[in-house]
Protein backbone atom coordinates (compact mmCIF):
# COMPACT_ATOMS: atom_id res chain seq x y z
CA UNK A 1 0.00 0.00 0.00
CA UNK A 2 1.66 3.62 -0.73
CA UNK A 3 2.13 5.86 2.00
CA UNK A 4 -0.09 9.07 2.32
CA UNK A 5 1.84 12.06 1.94
CA UNK A 6 0.66 15.53 3.00
CA UNK A 7 0.11 18.10 0.28
CA UNK A 8 -0.33 21.15 2.01
CA UNK A 9 1.63 24.37 1.15
CA UNK A 10 2.21 25.47 4.83
CA UNK A 11 2.56 23.56 7.98
CA UNK A 12 -0.58 24.06 10.24
CA UNK A 13 -0.29 24.28 13.75
CA UNK A 14 -2.79 23.85 16.15
CA UNK A 15 -3.47 26.77 18.40
CA UNK A 16 -6.33 28.08 20.18
CA UNK A 17 -6.95 31.62 20.94
CA UNK A 18 -10.01 33.71 20.87
CA UNK A 19 -10.90 35.64 17.73
CA UNK A 20 -14.14 37.53 16.27
CA UNK A 21 -14.90 37.15 12.57
CA UNK A 22 -17.88 38.61 10.04
CA UNK A 23 -18.37 38.15 6.36
CA UNK A 24 -17.39 41.10 4.18
CA UNK A 25 -19.62 42.43 1.45
CA UNK A 26 -18.13 42.90 -1.95
CA UNK A 27 -17.34 46.95 -1.30
CA UNK A 28 -15.07 45.31 1.61
CA UNK A 29 -17.68 46.77 4.70
CA UNK A 30 -18.83 44.44 7.08
CA UNK A 31 -22.00 42.75 6.39
CA UNK A 32 -22.87 40.39 9.12
CA UNK A 33 -23.01 40.63 12.71
CA UNK A 34 -19.28 39.99 14.83
CA UNK A 35 -19.39 36.42 15.46
CA UNK A 36 -17.06 35.07 18.75
CA UNK A 37 -15.41 32.20 18.32
CA UNK A 38 -11.50 30.24 18.21
CA UNK A 39 -9.40 29.00 16.27
CA UNK A 40 -8.59 25.29 16.31
CA UNK A 41 -5.26 25.47 13.92
CA UNK A 42 -3.70 28.27 11.52
CA UNK A 43 -0.92 28.23 8.69
CA UNK A 44 0.79 30.92 6.65
CA UNK A 45 -2.50 30.78 3.99
CA UNK A 46 -5.35 29.98 6.22
CA UNK A 47 -6.70 29.60 10.03
CA UNK A 48 -9.55 26.92 10.83
CA UNK A 49 -11.94 28.29 13.46
CA UNK A 50 -15.24 27.33 15.35
CA UNK A 51 -18.19 29.95 15.77
CA UNK A 52 -21.69 29.69 15.71
CA UNK A 53 -22.60 30.78 12.07
CA UNK A 54 -22.46 28.72 8.67
CA UNK A 55 -21.62 31.02 5.85
CA UNK A 56 -21.32 29.57 2.41
CA UNK A 57 -18.32 28.27 0.33
CA UNK A 58 -16.33 31.37 -0.85
CA UNK A 59 -17.90 34.13 0.97
CA UNK A 60 -15.34 37.04 2.00
CA UNK A 61 -14.55 37.32 5.82
CA UNK A 62 -12.83 39.11 7.90
CA UNK A 63 -11.24 37.26 11.45
CA UNK A 64 -9.36 39.14 14.26
CA UNK A 65 -7.16 36.97 16.33
CA UNK A 66 -5.64 37.65 20.16
CA UNK A 67 -2.56 36.49 19.91
CA UNK A 68 -1.32 35.90 23.30
CA UNK A 69 2.65 36.36 22.83
CA UNK A 70 5.93 34.87 24.52
CA UNK A 71 5.89 33.25 27.53
CA UNK A 72 6.48 35.19 30.77
CA UNK A 73 5.25 37.91 28.67
CA UNK A 74 1.35 39.43 29.39
CA UNK A 75 0.65 40.84 25.81
CA UNK A 76 -2.20 40.44 23.35
CA UNK A 77 -1.55 41.43 20.00
CA UNK A 78 -4.08 41.40 17.23
CA UNK A 79 -4.03 40.23 13.72
CA UNK A 80 -7.01 41.13 11.24
CA UNK A 81 -6.86 38.81 8.51
CA UNK A 82 -9.21 38.89 5.39
CA UNK A 83 -9.89 35.80 3.03
CA UNK A 84 -12.41 33.79 2.08
CA UNK A 85 -14.85 30.00 3.47
CA UNK A 86 -13.27 27.44 1.74
CA UNK A 87 -14.60 25.06 3.74
CA UNK A 88 -18.02 24.96 6.46
CA UNK A 89 -18.14 21.74 8.43
CA UNK A 90 -21.39 22.03 10.41
CA UNK A 91 -22.29 20.72 13.83
CA UNK A 92 -25.14 19.38 15.75
CA UNK A 93 -24.29 21.34 18.51
CA UNK A 94 -24.78 24.47 16.11
CA UNK A 95 -21.33 25.46 16.43
CA UNK A 96 -19.28 24.87 12.91
CA UNK A 97 -16.40 24.52 11.67
CA UNK A 98 -15.05 27.36 9.31
CA UNK A 99 -11.73 27.23 6.84
CA UNK A 100 -10.60 30.20 5.23
CA UNK A 101 -8.07 31.61 3.49
CA UNK A 102 -5.35 34.31 4.73
CA UNK A 103 -4.89 36.20 1.66
CA UNK A 104 -4.12 39.33 3.96
CA UNK A 105 -3.08 40.23 7.44
CA UNK A 106 -2.18 43.34 9.50
CA UNK A 107 -0.92 43.62 13.34
CA UNK A 108 -3.55 46.23 14.63
CA UNK A 109 -2.00 46.66 18.14
CA UNK A 110 -0.52 44.80 21.32
CA UNK A 111 -2.73 45.49 24.75
CA UNK A 112 -1.83 44.02 28.55
CA UNK A 113 -3.01 40.95 29.10
CA UNK A 114 -4.64 42.27 32.32
CA UNK A 115 -8.68 41.22 31.58
CA UNK A 116 -10.56 38.34 32.72
CA UNK A 117 -9.22 35.36 31.05
CA UNK A 118 -11.80 34.44 29.44
CA UNK A 119 -12.90 38.21 27.60
CA UNK A 120 -12.27 39.17 24.65
CA UNK A 121 -11.22 42.20 23.03
CA UNK A 122 -13.93 44.08 20.92
CA UNK A 123 -13.52 44.31 17.60
CA UNK A 124 -11.14 46.80 16.22
CA UNK A 125 -13.09 49.63 14.60
CA UNK A 126 -11.94 50.47 10.68
CA UNK A 127 -10.42 53.87 12.45
CA UNK A 128 -8.81 51.67 14.34
CA UNK A 129 -6.74 49.58 12.19
CA UNK A 130 -6.23 51.41 8.78
CA UNK A 131 -6.91 49.47 5.30
CA UNK A 132 -4.84 46.30 4.74
CA UNK A 133 -1.92 46.23 2.71
CA UNK A 134 -1.82 45.32 -0.91
CA UNK A 135 -1.63 41.21 -1.04
CA UNK A 136 0.96 40.12 -2.27
CA UNK A 137 1.36 38.03 -5.11
CA UNK A 138 3.33 34.58 -4.90
CA UNK A 139 6.37 34.86 -7.11
CA UNK A 140 6.16 38.64 -7.59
Amino acid sequence: MAAVTDQRRFRRYSVNFPCHVRLLCRDKHACSRIVPGSTLNVSRGGVLFRADVVWPRYSQVECVLHLRIGLGINQIVRVRCEGKVIRVIPRSAGESRIAATIDRFALIGRFPQNRRKAEILPFPREADCGALPPAKVAGA
